[in-house]
């Protein structure tokens, strides 16, 4: 597969059976010129549910996460939970992930590599949930076998611990935050110790937006 369409699959998250539609453009530009469509299809609704025993890792929130509308993560967890990020790459340092969260939403999101750190863009989730310099973001294995590599669940603990909004309280949150997570038969590790990064360089903030379509699946109740 050409380089270029690696890439573009990577930046737009495709799942089998969206579908890509390609046009002639008006006036024509010149030859082998072509428009691109992304259909996304919408599946039957599933309740997904954050249980303990899927479990990977969890992160607080730090003032640079929030300043940045993004999750800066350590590159253990994420060559650890996170395989299939291919990044860096000679052909690409960005990657997408889906994540749903537990009243079924879904977050489309870029993960990059600069210089050695991974960050992932999830300004809508931050911003829809609310959240703050100390709350927990929690990311748990798909609990659904259809899901692809790249699909993961998401949920988040407000505050200390307290949960707002979202079933993770499943999880036992009694464990130091800055050691691993054991016991309980939960598995995962917690990285709330994080060092705080200073950046040297101004677009910690890469802010990408899809414009995939999303299309109804004749499968949906």
């Amino acid at each position: 597969m050409d380089s270029n369409w690696q890439s573009f699959l990577l930046r737009n998250l495709l799942d089998g059976m969206d579908v890509i539609r390609f046009y002639k453009p008006l006036p024509v530009c010149y030859n082998n010129c072509y428009l691109v469509e992304l259909a996304k299809q919408r599946y039957p609704r599933i309740i997904h549910e954050l249980n303990p025993e899927n479990f990977l890792f969890e992160l607080s929130l730090t003032d640079v996460d929030i300043l940045c509308k993004s999750l800066f993560i350590p590159t253990k967890e994420v060559r650890s939970h996170f395989p299939a990020v291919g990044i860096p790459a000679k052909t690409h340092d960005m990657a997408g992930l889906y994540f749903t969260d537990e009243q079924n939403g879904e977050w489309r999101m870029k993960i990059v590599c600069f210089r050695g750190l991974f960050q992932l863009m999830m300004e809508d989730f931050i911003t829809e949930r609310n959240l703050v310099e100390g709350d927990t973001i929690r990311f748990y294995k798909a609990d659904q076998p259809s899901l692809n590599s790249h699909h993961f669940l998401i949920g988040f603990v407000k505050g200390r611990g307290d949960p707002i909004e979202s079933r993770t309280a499943a999880v036992n949150d009694s464990t130091d935050r800055g050691g691993n997570r054991k016991g309980d038969g939960e598995g995962g590790s917690s990285s709330g110790g994080r060092t705080r990064w200073k950046f040297g360089f101004g677009d910690c903030c890469m802010a990408l937006k899809s414009n995939a379509r999303t299309e109804e699946s004749g499968t949906r109740k």
